[in-house]
Parts: C-alpha cells; structure tokens; sequence
C-alpha cells in the first residue's frame, strides 16, 4: 500500500492561459508543490494527471510519474476534481497498485509547504476522516466559495 500524491494539471484555462506551466519566480508553475512534494518525503509516489503533452514533458523532466494523457471527457471546464483523482486511482488499481493514502495537490499551489502537508495529514490520522482539504476564510462569497455551518473541529 503506497502515500500517493497527484496533480491535476489540465492544459486549459479560460482566466490565465497555460496557467500550470506558467513561469514563476523562473521555474514553471507546477515545478513548486512537486519540489515541496518529492522534499517532504510523506510520499512513496507523485503523479500528474493532464491532457497536455507539454505538462507530461514536465512531469517526466522533474522525476515524477505521468503514465498517461487523461481523456478529452476528464479535461473540460465542467469536470471536477474528485473525478479526475479516481481515474487516476482506477488506473493505479489496474496495474495492482493500492494506495493507502492518496493527497491532491494544485499545480498552482506554489506557496504550498511541508507543514501544510503534515496539519493535512495529522488531521486525516487523528480523527479518522475520509478527507480533509485546505480554505481561507473570506468576508463575501464569491464564485467557488463554501461557508461552515455548527463545524466543531
């Protein structure tokens, strides 16, 4: 059983275009959570989900996994992340790999660090939960935004 991360990185974006390979501080978008990934050390595998030849390259070019070019029914603006995540866990499945634990991380998430990974990953151990993800409180809602309601923990 394998601590498995995944980035889904799809080619498209209607705000920023190619925003995943985008330079940042002169490094590609992407390259930051999987330096902060392969560092940490939590994981036993990083994996990159996307329908981009030139995403794949780059996966490929900094040593993690990207087996694949997703399907043009997993790459469009309506599909979601939980969808994309279990494709890539069938597709693990099918080639007799079982992930124990499996962590989704953004592409865009250059400010991304260990510490964030381990509060994550003590949260899920501690108090036995399916899922945790990260949020930032804001004063309005706005598009993709959620609110708490009697939340406890």
């Amino acid at each position: 059983m394998k601590t498995i991360a995944i980035l889904p990185a799809r080619k498209g974006s209607k705000r920023i275009k190619h925003k995943n390979i985008i330079d940042f501080n002169g490094k590609p978008m992407i390259f930051w959570p999987i330096k902060v990934l392969k560092e940490s050390k939590i994981f036993d595998e990083i994996y990159v989900s996307t329908d981009s030849p030139d995403i794949q390259s780059l996966a490929i070019k900094y040593n993690v996994k990207c087996p694949f070019l997703r399907p043009k029914s997993l790459s469009n603006d309506k599909t979601n992340t939980i969808d994309v995540v279990k494709h890539l866990i069938d597709y693990l499945k099918s080639k007799n790999i079982k992930p124990k634990l499996v962590c989704c991380v953004y592409p865009t998430s250059v400010f991304i660090n260990e510490s964030i990974l381990l509060k994550g990953l003590k949260k899920l151990n501690e108090n036995n939960f399916d899922f945790v993800f990260t949020a930032s409180k804001i004063d309005s809602r706005f598009l993709r935004s959620f609110y708490l309601d009697n939340f406890s923990k």
